[in-house]
């Protein structure tokens, strides 16, 4: 009985770390709407600051997100959900350094090969 009351609530922590990932980056992406919508008005500068504090949160999820799964892996071993949302998050954690690192690449390469071609364009530009 003790271990299954345990899974339910390495289950239910899983949710709210998954829930979490998730929920931020809509609610992120909708508040962002919103502040295109309100541009403008009276409620540009209400939705600039709403702007500033989901983009902390959005910051902050993913690191609020593996704090919950590593707390699972440590308090609940045997959970099978906990194993395959830390192996997800491990995933999508080194996706992320080969897209950052690739971008780097890139932008270095750019500025290495590319760096004359900013001039020949202004000046082309001015006259």
């Amino acid at each position: 009985m003790n271990e299954q009351n345990d899974n339910r609530k390495a289950n239910i922590l899983c949710l709210i770390a998954l829930t979490n990932m998730i929920a931020i980056g809509i609610v992120a992406a909708i508040v962002e709407a919103l502040m295109d919508v309100a541009n403008g008005t009276m409620l540009a500068g209400i939705g600039a600051i709403l702007g500033v504090i989901v983009g902390a949160l959005a910051m902050l999820s993913p690191i609020i997100s593996v704090a919950i799964v590593i707390y699972v892996r440590i308090k609940y071993p045997k959970n099978l959900f906990g194993k395959i949302l830390m192996w997800i998050l491990i995933v999508m954690a080194a996706i992320f350094v080969v897209i950052v690192g690739s971008t780097l690449l890139f932008c270095m390469w750019c500025e290495n090969e590319m760096s004359s071609c900013g001039f020949l364009i202004l000046s082309w530009l001015l006259g």
